[in-house]
C-alpha cells in the first residue's frame, strides 16, 4: 500500500459552528487535544477546530519514538518531563494509548560514531539521564538479531514508545467523553486581533469569538500567524517512512543507529522505519526571505536534504507578487520519496541480516 490505514473516517463539516467558546484551539493534533482535555478538566470550554481531519498532520504519522537520548541540550529537560507526562496520561487513560517504556538504543559502529554517542551521554549526565553503555555481549544480548558491525550502543531504559494512530484514537475518545466539541475539515483562514487582543477567528465555515485562540498548527503556523501580523520564523522539511509486513520479534526497544535508520516494531510486528534526518526540502517564500539564517543550515545538512525548487514556490512567489495571503500547505503535494524508502529498507536488511529475506513493504508514508 502507499499508506498506513485511515486514522478515522473522513470527517463533514456538518454541525454548526457556535457563535463563542472560553478558548478556541487551532489544530486537533496531539497537542491540540491534550490542550483541550487540559482546559476541559481546569473549569472551562474549549472547542477544537481542524482543518483537515484529526491527526491528519504529523501527529498521526510519526516513528513514535518519545526519547530523551540524543535531544540537543537545549530540550533535554522539557523531554524528560514530557516523558514523565507521558507515563502519567497512560495510567489515565490506560493500555490503548499505546505507550510503553520500552528504552532507547543509540548504535555505533565506527570511532567517530561511538563519540557521538558518549558526547550525548555526558549531557544526559547533567540532567540525571539514566544511561547504560553497551559493548560486545551486553549489546547483543539486549538485540541479538543485529549485525555484527556495531561496536557499541547506547541505552537509557526510561525512553519510551507509543503507535501514534492508537495515540490519537485515544485522545479522540477522550475529547468526546468530555464532551469538547470537535469540528473537522473547518480551515481557520484568519485570526482576529483588534487593538493588539484576540476577538475571535474566521473559518471558512463562519466567524467565532473568543478572547483565547491557541494554535497547535505545526508547520502550518507561521502562515497562519502571518495573516496576524506576527513573524515566526520557519522551516519544514518532509521526511518518508514505511513499515514492513510482520516479522518474528525483535526487540522490544526503539533503534537509531548514529546518522542512519532509526525503527521500532510495533504491536502487530510491523517494523516502522525511517532514514533519520533525511528529507525532502520543498523551498517556500519563508526559505526565501529568510535565505541569510536559513543557508548555513541548508549547507551544514546537504547530504540529508533533497532540495527541490518547484510548483509550490513557484505558487508563493505569485501570491505575494499578488499581495495574496501564502495558501495553506497540503498533504497532497508531500509525495513519499521512493528512493528514501529503498535505501532504508537496504539499511534495515544490513542492521537485521536474518530477516533481509523477509523484509517486504507494507506501508509507506509522509
Amino acid at each position: 500500500g502507499r499508506g498506513l490505514p485511515i486514522l478515522v473516517e473522513q470527517a463533514e463539516a456538518s454541525d454548526p459552528l457556535p457563535n463563542s467558546a472560553d478558548v478556541i484551539v487551532v489544530g486537533a493534533g496531539i497537542i491540540g487535544l491534550l490542550t483541550a482535555i487540559g482546559l476541559k478538566q481546569a473549569g472551562l470550554h474549549p472547542i477544537i477546530i481542524e482543518a483537515a481531519n484529526a491527526g491528519s498532520g504529523q501527529s498521526g504519522r510519526n516513528l513514535g519514538f518519545i526519547r530523551v537520548q540524543g535531544r540537543d541540550e537545549a530540550e533535554v529537560a522539557l523531554m524528560a518531563r514530557s516523558s514523565e507526562l507521558w507515563g502519567e496520561l497512560s495510567q489515565k487513560i490506560g493500555p490503548q494509548l499505546s505507550f510503553r517504556r520500552s528504552g532507547h538504543v543509540s548504535l555505533a559502529s565506527n570511532a567517530r560514531d561511538v563519540d557521538r554517542v558518549t558526547e550525548w551521554a555526558r549531557v544526559g549526565e547533567r540532567f540525571d539521564v539514566d544511561f547504560h553503555q553497551l559493548r560486545g555481549e551486553e549489546l547483543y544480548k539486549l538485540c541479538p538479531h543485529l549485525s555484527k558491525s556495531y561496536v557499541f550502543g547506547g541505552f537509557t531504559p526510561r525512553d519510551g514508545q507509543a503507535d501514534p494512530q492508537a495515540v490519537m484514537r485515544s485522545l479522540l475518545d477522550h475529547v468526546d467523553q468530555l464532551g469538547i466539541a470537535l469540528f473537522q475539515q473547518t480551515p481557520v483562514t484568519s485570526i482576529a486581533i483588534n487593538d493588539k487582543s484576540v476577538k475571535g477567528v474566521q473559518t471558512k465555515r463562519g466567524y467565532v469569538k473568543s478572547n483565547a485562540v491557541l494554535l497547535a498548527t505545526g508547520a502550518w503556523t507561521s502562515r497562519l500567524l502571518a495573516k496576524a501580523g506576527i513573524a515566526l520564523p520557519t522551516h519544514a522539511g518532509v521526511a518518508t517512512m514505511a513499515a514492513t509486513r510482520p516479522v518474528a520479534p525483535l526487540s522490544e526497544s526503539t533503534m537509531l543507529e548514529v546518522g542512519q535508520l532509526g525503527f521500532r516494531q510495533d504491536a502487530g510486528g510491523r517494523i516502522v522505519f525511517g532514514l533519520g534526518g533525511y528529507v525532502d526540502v520543498h523551498v517556500r517564500w519563508e526559505d526565501v526571505r529568510g535565505a541569510i539564517s536559513t543557508l548555513p543550515t541548508f549547507w551544514s545538512n546537504r547530504r540529508a536534504m533533497n532540495i527541490k525548487i518547484g510548483r509550490p514556490l513557484l505558487e508563493d512567489l505569485t501570491d505575494v507578487w499578488r499581495g495574496r495571503d501564502l495558501r495553506p500547505f497540503k498533504w497532497a503535494e508531500f509525495l513519499p520519496n521512493d528512493g528514501f524508502v529503498k535505501a532504508g529498507l537496504a539499511r534495515l536488511a544490513h542492521m537485521i541480516p536474518s530477516l533481509a529475506s523477509e523484509l517486504e513493504l507494507d506501508a509507506v508514508l509522509t
